[in-house]
């Protein structure tokens, strides 16, 4: 490629819209591409296939023009060409204040799944900064946001299919703009980061799963203490 081609708007029409975020990505078949995006607190879709850009998906119509501003959607394609998206909704407690829940689903190439609530949707504390990472090693997925109300970056793993909840440490200092790595070659390198604070000094951060060998060594060594002592309180009752 000698240049950039210019190959039309991202929306389907030219529309006045508010807070729009989009995400482009590879849809795995030579030049083709998705285009998830968000506006007016909607969420939709596109795809282009190297010569023309299918018609606006909207997966997601919203009632407020909230959330979106502060949980757009995160993207990642899988080696079978199928679309993730993470996303917050336009949930607001009180009106007027955004307080989003994240949202899971998934496409795989004519039509939108349901949404899979990833975070809590029975308290008004709110999720921000959705993102998605995909392993490509093993074709799973890890998604991380926000907790408004503790500041803990809260995370899940999805395995063929499962959700199950990660533990994560971090959970002081306000967090924004929380973004992760799109694919690694393992889960010892799926990583994320953030800007910490709201006022100076600015900083941010970095963090990242610990490796296996890093988990195991604890339980390895209670277990080794466990029979220790039971070797011990025989040789004792032999006495």
């Amino acid at each position: 490629i000698l240049s950039w081609q210019w190959v039309g708007n991202m929306l389907d029409t030219d529309i006045n819209a508010v807070n729009m975020k989009g995400s482009i990505v590879p849809a795995g078949v030579g030049s083709q591409v998705w285009v998830v995006y968000t506006y007016n607190g909607n969420m939709a879709s596109r795809k282009y296939d190297g010569a023309a850009w299918s018609a606006e998906d909207t997966f997601y119509v919203a009632v407020a023009l909230q959330a979106t501003d502060t949980a757009p959607p995160s993207v990642v394609v899988d080696s079978r060409g199928v679309l993730h998206v993470v996303y917050g909704d336009d949930h607001e407690q009180p009106i007027g204040t955004s307080k989003p829940h994240i949202y899971y689903r998934y496409n795989q190439g004519s039509s939108w799944s349901g949404p899979l609530a990833l975070s809590g949707t029975a308290n008004n504390a709110g999720y921000t900064w959705p993102t998605l990472s995909l392993d490509t090693s093993t074709g799973n997925l890890y998604a991380f946001w926000y907790d408004m109300q503790t500041n803990a970056i809260i995370g899940k793993k999805n395995v063929s299919g499962t959700w199950t909840a990660l533990t994560i440490t971090q959970n002081t200092y306000v967090k924004q703009y929380m973004t992760s790595i799109y694919s690694a070659p393992g889960e010892q390198f799926i990583c994320w980061q953030w800007t910490q604070n709201t006022t100076a000094p600015i900083q941010v951060v970095f963090d990242k799963l610990p490796e296996f060998s890093h988990v195991v060594v604890p339980v390895v060594f209670m277990m080794s203490l466990f029979v220790l002592m039971v070797g011990r309180t025989r040789r004792n009752r032999k006495a």
